[in-house]
């Protein structure tokens, strides 16, 4: 099975554009920004190591754009991430009358209930993210029917099915 290393790397000051600017230099797989430190992900046979993503602090270090930094190494078995991610998905009450339910998801709407099944996927169509609900809260209240609105760029699709309300 394929592993994968992960660096996480905190500084002083936590300069998170800069950190993550610089390791993308790297051939690596990935990163997640988090409030506090940055996971870089590379596969395990790639050259990526402390050593380098050390060599490349240290420079900012010498330009005094950072005190200090850390750098903490682990091995992440490959798992299938979309299925564990999808055993965590929720049914989502975006709105009082509007329900975000992935397709993988059973559920019974109670009368006056809009339901709007999805196919979630990581990044995009949960539901989660407070600015989906509150553009919901907004079609909801001011969308009215036989209204005509153009969706550019919807992802998923979550929010133009908010559009249809009776």
């Amino acid at each position: 099975m394929k592993n994968y290393k992960v660096f996480t790397i905190t500084s002083e000051p936590f300069l998170l554009d800069i950190l993550s600017s610089l390791m993308w230099e790297l051939q690596i797989s990935g990163l997640t920004e988090e409030a506090d430190c940055l996971k870089v992900f590379t596969g395990s046979g790639n050259e990526v190591n402390e050593t380098k993503i050390s060599d490349m602090l240290e420079k900012l270090v010498a330009e005094k754009l950072i005190k200090s930094f850390s750098i903490k190494k682990e091995i992440l078995e490959d798992k299938n991430w979309n299925e564990l991610w999808e055993k965590g998905r929720e049914i989502i009450r975006a709105t009082q009358r509007i329900i975000i339910k992935p397709t993988f998801k059973n559920y019974s709407p109670k009368e006056n209930e809009i339901v709007l099944t999805i196919d979630p996927k990581m990044l995009f169509g949960t539901g989660e993210h407070q600015t989906t609900k509150l553009v919901l809260s907004f079609l909801e209240k001011y969308i009215k029917p036989g209204y005509k609105i153009l969706d550019v760029g919807s992802g998923t699709g979550l929010l133009a099915p908010g559009y249809c309300f009776s």
